[in-house]
Parts: C-alpha cells; structure tokens; sequence
C-alpha cells in the first residue's frame, strides 16, 4: 500500500507541478504583449474620437426629408427665374432697340453746353 500512496503521491505533484507550469505559462505578460496592448488602446481611442465626430455630425447632418423639401424649393425657385426671363426678354428687346435708335442718332453736343458743363464741375470742387 505504501507504494500505492506513494505513487499516488508522485504523480498528484507532478499534475500540480504541471498545472502550475501552464498557469504560469499563460498568465505571463511579455513586454511585447504589453506594448501591443497599449497600441491597441490607442488605436481604440482614437477610432471613439472619430465615431463621436461621425455621430455628432451625422445628427446634424439633413434627412431625406430634408433634401426632398430643398429640391421642390429650388424647382420652384427655377419656375419663378423662368418666367421672369420671359417677362425681361421684350424689355432686353426693346433696350437694345433704343440703344441702337441712340447712337445712330448720335449728334455732337453743342460747344456751349460742354464749357457751361466744365464750369459746373469746376465750381463743385
């Protein structure tokens, strides 16, 4: 029975012995694990910052609504323009008229009036 126990006893050391090994094994941090860990909380860090920016921004950002809205405002707006140009363009006709009639009936201001004009001008200052 001795032998018995004794083997028991040999062997239960040597699982404790072993489990130790491989807890130690496991739970030991090398520098380089550590390094990399800290990198990876930086990492992470900085990935946050930017999904507050993204989320800050997209809360502000315009819904479909929105735009929806936006476009049927500018198709009005494009309306409007259309049909102000419309109303202009017999106007534009007519200036362009009148500045043609103007200068091909162009005369040389008379003498009298550019010195009484200069006189003006003269007198001001």
């Amino acid at each position: 029975m001795l032998s018995l126990d004794a083997t028991l006893h040999d062997w239960l050391a040597l699982a404790i012995a072993t489990a130790t090994a491989i807890y130690t094994f496991m739970t030991r941090r090398d520098d380089k694990v550590d390094k990399a860990l800290v990198h990876l909380q930086g990492d992470i860090k900085h990935v946050d910052e930017r999904l507050i920016v993204v989320e800050a921004w997209m809360a502000n950002a315009p819904s479909k609504e929105d735009l929806h809205r936006l476009e049927l405002g500018m198709a009005q707006v494009a309306g409007k323009l259309n049909v102000l140009v419309e109303r202009v363009s017999p106007l534009a006709a007519t200036v362009d008229r009148l500045q043609l009639f103007l200068l091909e009936n162009e005369r040389p201001r008379p003498v009298w009036r550019k010195a009484k004009a200069e006189t003006e001008t003269e007198e001001e200052t």
